[in-house]
């Protein structure tokens, strides 16, 4: 069984480190409410969805910040995918994690939604660690 979240995860990592303006990746509402998450804290800079038949494409627009005249600092920096198909990672209110001393975001899917884990933390509720992003 495939990680479809890991698969976007890993185009929006691969595409930043060649350059890409832009990555196209299969819709479903987990990685719209994950792309959500992102465009709230700025690591993309946008996203829509195109249906073409039965078929949707997420079209996610990355972000770039110039800090030199010669390159560009890519808007996401590291991302790791924590909870996978064969081993789901479940955390508690008290045991979300801090990701790089607060210069990242903890991804967690909760039943109240997809939210950051610092949000997770206020609303009190534990959930599903998705990825962390830096």
């Amino acid at each position: 069984m495939a990680s479809t979240l890991g698969n976007m995860l890993t185009s929006l990592r691969n595409a930043q480190k060649v350059g890409k303006k832009e990555v196209r990746v299969p819709a479903s509402k987990l990685k719209a409410a994950v792309l959500d998450v992102l465009k709230d804290h700025k690591y993309i800079a946008s996203y829509t969805t195109e249906v073409e038949g039965v078929k949707s494409t997420i079209v996610v627009t990355l972000k770039y910040t110039r800090l030199s005249a010669t390159s560009d600092t890519p808007g996401i920096v590291g991302i790791d995918l924590v909870s996978r198909p064969g081993g789901r990672a479940y955390i508690t209110r008290d045991t979300i994690p801090f990701v790089r001393d607060g210069f990242g975001i903890a991804i967690v899917s909760t039943s109240k939604g997809v939210m950051t884990g610092k949000d997770a933390y206020r609303a009190g509720v534990g959930g599903e660690l998705l990825c962390k992003v830096w």
